[in-house]
């Protein structure tokens, strides 16, 4: 079962408009869903109706995405906006000690918006090792899907023998950034043609790190 993170995060309304951003404290989130309250001051004199929140999605790193909640507050003016607005924050294998930054706008029902960025960091999460975890389905036909991670940035390989020891196809062969990774094998060898069934391995060499695990092809 997932855990749901809850955090709030005060955000102050000011006469300033989209023309200049204000930062807000960095957010500690976990891997899995995290629900942050947005809970809104009017320092304006005027009342504020209609106020809702969005991100803009492009950017964002691809373990990140954000929901935002349909609901809008109304915020007297120089008040407390009355409601919070809710936002989920979704963390999907982040690497340990990720960071972010998010692009967060306020808007009311007359068009003005406020410009403010969230810096996100993972707090919660696990830290990587560098490992060959595995590939799955195994057994296979036609392919199959190789799973590892790098505890830290480095140069990464991933070849595949065959029973005799011979090298029948390279996956992987460069730089690779702290992270968990997947490369798929479909089953041909490096001229594209389909190999025979039967035992194969795969070899994932990361600096002084080598590990070899064993698959098998299925007619």
């Amino acid at each position: 079962m997932k855990r749901i993170y809850l955090s709030c995060i005060m955000i102050l309304i000011s006469c300033i408009s989209s023309a200049a951003a204000e930062m807000i404290p960095a957010l500690s989130l976990e891997n899995g869903a995290n629900r942050v309250a947005l809970s809104l001051y009017n320092r304006t004199i005027a009342d504020l109706s209609a106020v809702s929140a969005s991100v803009e999605q492009t950017g964002l790193p691809s373990w990140l995405s954000i929901q935002c909640g349909s609901d809008a507050v109304y915020i007297p003016g120089g008040s407390s906006a009355r409601g919070k607005l809710l936002l989920v924050f979704t963390v999907k294998d982040a690497p340990s000690g990720a960071e972010a930054s998010v692009p967060l706008a306020i808007r009311d029902a007359d068009g003005t918006s406020w410009t403010y960025t969230i810096p996100v960091k993972i707090g919660g999460a696990a830290p990587l090792e560098t490992a060959l975890i595995g590939n799955y389905p195994n057994p296979f036909n036609p392919s199959t899907a190789i799973s590892y991670s790098l505890k830290e940035s480095g140069r990464a390989t991933l070849f595949i023998y065959n029973a005799l020891g011979q090298k029948v196809r390279t996956l992987v062969d460069g730089p690779r950034a702290a992270g968990k990774y997947t490369a798929r094998w479909d089953g041909k060898d490096e001229t594209g043609k389909k190999v025979s069934s039967g035992v194969y391995y795969y070899r994932l060499i990361i600096g002084k790190f080598i590990q070899t695990k064993k698959m098998v092809m299925v007619e």
